[in-house]
């Protein structure tokens, strides 16, 4: 196990693999993974606690190195990676809303 470490935002990928997230689609993006947590409810809580009491730093989210591209996937906390992203991303929400 490593040490936790920060890193941006923007360095992190949503688990495109995760069958949670999407099940039997073969090529899917952030925002399709992200609109589809939006839609089942599944940010809302969330959502409204990140707002009113800001992020808490207290459970690391746990990435994979991919050694090709250097991208670090989220394997454990990609709700919290998608809330952050609809915070930082402010047209991000009406995207999703919109497809």
């Amino acid at each position: 196990m490593e040490s936790a470490t920060k890193v941006p935002l923007e360095w992190l990928d949503l688990d495109r693999e995760n069958p949670r997230l999407i099940n039997g689609v073969a090529e899917v993006s952030d925002e399709r993974i992200i609109a589809q947590l939006y839609r089942r409810a599944e940010l809302n809580e969330l959502l409204q606690s990140i707002s009113t009491n800001g992020y808490l730093d207290i459970e690391p989210l746990i990435v994979m190195l991919d050694p090709d591209d250097g991208r670090l996937t989220v394997l454990e906390g990609n709700r919290r990676l998608a809330v952050l992203r609809l915070f930082r991303e402010p047209g991000l929400k009406e995207r999703i809303a919109s497809s």
